[in-house]
């Protein structure tokens, strides 16, 4: 509970001040945590966007002592304007993560530019080793590039692109669960009134 859990419009004392008093009093703290750390947006665009971190995952000394390896990772928020909150009690053990190469990368506008300045680096020796280093280096490119940009919340392109991302699920879904609904009653025209296992459940 501080002011950097806002981003957009300021944080007065007086909205922390009950909240900070009732975890205070229970003996509460945030969870360890990983994913998203803003967990409400108000999906407006440009300076008017607002993130802030309402969700949490709290919990006592006692839980801590019990489940010390439980974390609460906040997941993208899709189409929602809160962030879904999954907690794990027992975590998989964590490993070194290999390097995965993602396709829409290749849709971010300085992709090319990267990969043809890595290429472009003066490596000594054979061949295949030239190339082995390249991607090396490539890698922790790819990777700072597309984090860079994710991690920036007023990024204007991005927040054009979820726009449109929303709109075209929200019409595709719109659709979609029309055709079931309209699939489902004819299921029902045909099959409904044959004395049939799928009357039976909706008969008291």
């Amino acid at each position: 509970m501080n002011k950097q859990d806002r981003l957009g419009a300021a944080v007065r004392w007086s909205e922390m001040q009950p909240m900070t008093i009732c975890m205070h009093g229970c003996g509460l703290e945030d969870m360890k945590a990983s994913g998203r750390f803003y967990t409400w947006s108000n999906k407006q665009e440009g300076v008017n966007r607002v993130f802030s971190k309402i969700d949490r995952a709290m919990c006592n000394g006692e839980w801590c002592l019990q489940f010390p390896t439980t974390e609460a990772m906040f997941l993208p928020e899709n189409t929602f304007d809160h962030t879904p909150i999954v907690i794990k009690v027992f975590p998989s053990p964590k490993g070194k993560k290999p390097f995965r190469f993602y396709n829409y990368w290749t849709q971010h506008h300085d992709f090319m530019d990267t990969v043809q300045q890595v290429w472009a680096t003066e490596i000594r020796g054979c061949h295949m080793f030239q190339i082995m280093q390249k991607l090396k280096l490539l890698k922790g490119k790819l990777r700072h590039l597309c984090q860079n940009e994710v991690q920036d919340p007023h990024n204007k392109n991005l927040i054009d692109q979820e726009c449109q991302a929303s709109r075209q699920f929200r019409e595709a879904n719109a659709q979609y669960q029309s055709w079931l609904h309209q699939k489902a009653k004819l299921h029902w025209l045909q099959m409904g009134d044959s004395n049939s296992k799928i009357d039976r459940p909706t008969v008291p």
